[in-house]
């Protein structure tokens, strides 16, 4: 459910590999998990460090109220969001590859200096709500976090907070609160100012709590019913803005696909590339229910969720506007209709 790193890279780093070599090394291997675990046309949601199902109660009665399973008391559990869940078979997934590559492997490389940033940003977030909650926390639980998800755990269960809501949350903001505070003790040689660095570690786990926390089971539980379709699109659309504005892993092309997918592509500035939240639609072509960068970032591919029975007419359309807009000059791009397939296996 999101990027998490430990305190301690060594524990996290894969055998053979050293720190700073290569990308997805340092925290959940996302990527692995999903080759080894896909089924065919199921979605599946994990949390890392440890990796393990992840499930949550999603309730829409007083606006959305999501729950992490982990936090409810194992005997009064009402889990209404399982780990898996069947995409609709009237969906299938466009997927736009930019055709610009993201050289992630060795040091040095463009991409693999800002992965490996967003990752590291999360690790120091963990550690600055730690250098701020040391003496609050007794020795044996402090023994026991390891990551910010392990933090908005131990938070939740000492506010005997189970739930986030769409209105109000107070683990949030406390702790974003103790970043902020425990900001000072782990900046390093950053070259941010005291304040600037506090500011960014405090919207990188924001961005991190957000995903982790609200927006991927959120995206779940709309996915669940043919009747929540129409919400998904806004929930994707914010995650994309995060990706785009605070992670700041994409480049012009993969910040511009998923919004002209929507039909709000108007909304990409691009000096400085800046995603702004506005409403506007274009009805006369066909639009995602949702759409969004995926993977690494810097480079890469997108997806688009679409109506079976559109995806051909729709494949085309994208593809014309992004090469109308973005002139291959001899660069590779493909797309593609697909579906979730199963993971790995022997032949």
């Amino acid at each position: 459910t999101g990027i998490d790193a430990t305190t301690e890279e060594r524990n996290i780093v894969l055998e053979g590999t050293k720190n700073g070599d290569g990308v997805g090394t340092f925290g959940g291997s996302e990527d692995h998990a999903a080759i080894l675990m896909g089924k065919k046309r199921k979605l599946t949601l994990l949390s890392f460090c440890p990796t393990r199902p992840a499930s949550f109660a999603v309730d829409q009665l007083n606006g959305l109220t999501v729950c992490n399973s982990e936090d409810i008391d194992t005997e009064s559990k009402d889990v209404n969001q399982k780990s898996e869940l069947e995409l609709p078979s009237k969906l299938v997934f466009v997927i736009a590859y930019s055709g610009a590559r993201a050289e992630k492997a060795g040091q040095g490389t463009e991409a693999s200096i800002g992965y490996n940033y967003a990752s590291d940003m999360a690790s120091k977030a963990f550690k600055a709500y730690n250098a701020c909650s040391t003496a609050a926390i007794h020795d044996d639980e402090q023994k026991k976090l390891h990551t910010l998800a392990d933090s908005i755990r131990y938070e939740r269960k000492k506010q005997s907070i189970s739930h986030v809501t769409s209105c109000e949350d107070q683990v949030k903001k406390i702790i974003s609160d103790k970043v902020l505070k425990g900001s000072a003790a782990v900046r390093g040689d950053d070259h941010a100012t005291v304040a600037d660095f506090g500011n960014l570690l405090t919207k990188r786990f924001e961005q991190f709590y957000e995903e982790s926390e609200v927006l991927v089971p959120t995206a779940a539980y709309c996915l669940a019913e043919s009747d929540r379709l129409q919400m998904l699109g806004p929930i994707v659309d914010k995650s994309h803005r995060n990706a785009v504005n605070i992670l700041k892993n994409q480049i012009k092309e993969t910040a511009w696909l998923p919004l002209w997918a929507r039909g709000i592509e108007h909304q990409l500035k691009t000096k400085p590339t800046l995603y702004v939240d506005e409403s506007k639609k274009n009805l006369e072509r066909i639009t995602a229910f949702a759409s969004s960068a995926f993977g690494a970032g810097f480079g890469g591919s997108c997806w688009a969720l679409v109506y079976r029975d559109e995806a051909e007419k729709f494949l085309l359309q994208w593809r014309s506007a992004y090469d109308e807009a973005f002139p291959a000059n001899g660069s590779s791009r493909e797309f593609f209709i697909t579906e979730p397939g199963p993971g790995a296996f022997l032949l």
